[in-house]
């Protein structure tokens, strides 16, 4: 067995319960996930008597709304028992599913929409990478990366699984299935894993206390990552290094959920068959798996601020691909490649955080940057619509995106070498 794959092994030997609550909570995020609801989306205009830019309205709107409430929601993470704000989250997460299931009128539809992004694609995941990088320090790289495989996961199960649903029950029936997933199945198994939290806290606790001391009596500055300091959300918003990585931050979901959401056009502009790019999801989720976990143990070993410069390379010649290239072998490349990128999203972004700005308040740091992810793949379907009708082609919008990996990753290069800026050192 190769060296990387011994210590994850050993690693989930040694700490099971924390890690497979990771991955349940990122796994279960696919309800909320676009690429989920979107299996929906012929069935909820019929019923509802919608028109795509109806439903595409209603479902940005949602999505935008769950996005700033993320901001002070997921801020919860840091105050909140984690057995309790799981709780909550799961069972708003139900009640989601259930309006979904229920909605008598149109007037409830984007209510449900709304927890299901909020809790499905907002929460989760900011559970559960909050998580793993607040109690696990030595081996944060490893532990978000195995909490992230929750996502391809879910990309290669649950659309399967929702088609034979609709197709069997129906639609409203399918997400009451849901509920009673959430209810009956998610929830005693996230909180069993949770047994025997309160000494890990306590731990916790205790190096944090070690963490203020050492800030206190250290005057080092030779590193431009101060471990040790605690920074609050308002804080990181006076440093120039937030902003600048911002771009790499927001790029790939903003960028993907473009294309996957207009692919109708690619295909056509391409002439290439639905089907085809369809079966890419499957490649698309297979190649997040090894680069997740190749980045965690990167991760571990020589940190992600390092890292951050060079991952969008792997989405730049994605981009590349289908911008530069007609024949169908460019679908397999492009997921592949963007795959890769996807794959070390979560652990890179889950420990840059942590590395940058400590642990103490980290959810409400992650919150900030989760909305702002959120919001902009709310935007990004509705962007690049409008570009496509005023005649801007894929191609060219791909080559577009290839522009900005290249700008976002110069950025990224720019902030990992400044310092915080004076009296935040």
């Amino acid at each position: 067995m190769p060296l990387p794959l011994r210590a994850y092994l050993r690693f989930l030997l040694e700490q099971p319960r924390l890690l497979t609550f990771g991955f349940a909570l990122t796994l279960f995020s696919s309800f909320g996930q676009t690429y989920f609801i979107a299996l929906f989306n012929a069935e909820i205009r019929a019923d509802f008597n919608l028109s795509h830019g109806e439903f595409g309205l209603i479902y940005s709107v949602a999505t935008l709304a769950s996005g700033l409430s993320i901001i002070w929601v997921g801020s919860l993470v840091d105050r909140i028992d984690l057995r309790a704000i799981s709780l909550i989250t799961m069972t708003g997460m139900a009640v989601g599913a259930l309006l979904m299931s229920w909605s008598p009128t149109l007037l409830v539809l984007p209510v449900g929409l709304y927890l299901l992004r909020l809790c499905g694609q907002g929460m989760f995941g900011h559970i559960a990478i909050t998580s793993m990088a607040r109690y696990f320090d030595a081996h944060r790289g490893k532990s978000i990366s195995i909490a992230s495989l929750g996502y391809p996961g879910g990309e290669a199960i649950f659309p399967l699984l929702g088609v034979l649903l609709i197709a069997t029950v129906g639609w409203r029936e399918s997400w009451l299935i849901i509920t009673g997933v959430i209810a009956l199945f998610m929830m005693p198994l996230v909180l069993s894993l949770l047994r025997g939290h309160t000494e890990r806290v306590r731990a916790y606790e205790a190096a944090l206390h070690r963490a203020r001391q050492s800030d206190r009596e250290s005057s080092d500055q030779s590193t431009p990552v101060p471990a040790a300091r605690q920074w609050r959300r308002r804080e990181v918003l006076r440093d120039s290094r937030f902003f600048l990585l911002l771009p790499a931050i927001l790029g790939p979901a903003f960028m993907a959920t473009g294309v996957f959401f207009h692919h109708h056009q690619l295909v056509e502009e391409r002439g290439w068959e639905v089907e085809a790019f369809a079966a890419g999801f499957m490649l698309f989720a297979a190649s997040q798996v090894p680069m997740g976990l190749a980045t965690g143990v990167l991760i571990d070993r020589i940190g992600a601020v390092r890292l951050l410069p060079f991952f969008l390379i792997p989405f730049l010649l994605g981009m590349l691909t289908i911008g530069l290239i007609s024949h169908p072998i460019a679908i397999p490349l492009f997921f592949l490649f963007i795959g890769l990128t996807v794959g070390s999203v979560g652990p890179l972004f889950g420990a840059t955080w942590a590395e940058l700005y400590g642990v103490e308040h980290l959810g409400s740091i992650r919150a900030l940057t989760t909305s702002f992810m959120v919001v902009s793949t709310s935007l990004s379907p509705f962007l690049l619509g409008a570009l496509i009708d005023v005649h801007v082609s894929m191609s060219a919008i791909a080559l577009g995106f290839a522009g900005y990996c290249v700008v976002a990753s110069v950025s990224a290069g720019v902030a990992v070498r400044l310092r915080p800026p004076p009296g935040l050192e």
